[in-house]
């Protein structure tokens, strides 16, 4: 199972999202 690009960038963009 693959996960495109903007995929994980928009996962990537949560995940800073939560820090301070």
């Amino acid at each position: 199972r693959y996960i495109s690009p903007d995929q994980l960038a928009d996962l990537y963009k949560g995940f800073v999202k939560n820090y301070p």
